[in-house]
């Protein structure tokens, strides 16, 4: 499983696991900004921290939510 902490690249999460997207926002409708085209832009340089502070969800719920997710798609 790839490592998850605040330095952690949501572009290069999303380039290998793409199913984050939709299933992100079926848990919280605060991740939907990953599908705005300007968020996008932005976000090839972003953080998972940096999503942690911009979009006001704790750290500890997107690492908790990305590796559940991750399990439910049998990604070790």
């Amino acid at each position: 499983m790839t490592e998850l902490n605040e330095s952690t690249r949501v572009q290069a999460l999303i380039d290998r696991y793409p199913f984050l997207v939709d299933e992100a926002i079926r848990i919280d409708e605060r991740f939907a900004m990953i599908r705005n085209p300007l968020v996008r832009a932005l976000v090839k340089k972003a953080t998972l921290g940096d999503l942690s502070r911009r979009a006001g969800i704790p750290m500890e719920q997107i690492t908790g939510t990305i590796r559940e997710l991750l399990e439910k798609h049998g990604v070790d």
